[in-house]
């Protein structure tokens, strides 16, 4: 018995200051997520900004959305998807600019949602902790939240294609794979998502 608490103890002196990081960050992952995304919700509201910004591309893409919504023209330039899909919300409440982005701000929060599901079992604990609360009170990222930009949107569908791309691959490599048709489909709807985000940002 002694000797076995012995080597435990040696073992346990043995690990790196990073991994000894890393197993008292991995049990309370879940925390940091969830103070992360009270930080984002605080600090969002906290930064969140109800006027139309001097850029211009903003009041752009409701301009544009409102006339693919009126039938004049069909959004064509500066990722034509975020236009088409603001003209739904002012299809609903009209050319509201709060509405239209409270939106980005869910968009905002959805993505770090993603983000933690995605990576959460795939990277050092520690790492991972610290970009969670990197990103929840990162102002550049926060500003896109109150924006009528398609930045928002953009990165929900980034980390919703980073989602699927990881766990498609997964299980393909898993003992009980996926048939290669299931597969097939798989890819194709990770293909289909791809497509939206090239349509939402032009790069």
């Amino acid at each position: 018995m002694a000797s076995s608490q012995k080597k435990q103890k040696q073992s346990k002196n043995s690990l790196s200051l990073f991994d000894r990081l890393d197993n008292l960050i991995k049990p309370r992952l879940n925390l940091i997520f969830y103070l992360s995304l009270v930080f984002t919700v605080l600090f969002g509201a906290y930064l969140f900004d109800v006027k139309i910004s001097t850029g211009g591309d903003d009041s752009t893409y409701i301009e544009m959305a409102n006339d693919f919504l009126k039938g004049r023209a069909f959004p064509s330039w500066h990722g034509p998807l975020y236009s088409i899909f603001l003209s739904l919300p002012m299809l609903i409440f009209g050319v509201k600019v709060v509405w239209l982005k409270l939106f980005s701000f869910v968009f905002i929060i959805a993505h770090l949602v993603l983000f933690y599901y995605t990576f959460r079992k795939n990277i050092s604990p520690t790492i991972f902790a610290l970009v969670l609360l990197i990103i929840s009170v990162n102002s550049s990222i926060l500003y896109f939240a109150s924006q009528t930009y398609s930045e928002a949107m953009y990165m929900f569908l980034q980390s919703l294609i980073m989602f699927l791309f990881i766990n498609i691959y997964l299980g393909t490599l898993a003992d009980n794979s996926p048939s290669t048709k299931e597969q097939a489909l798989y890819w194709l709807i990770l293909g289909f998502f791809v497509f939206l985000a090239s349509l939402t940002r032009n790069i």
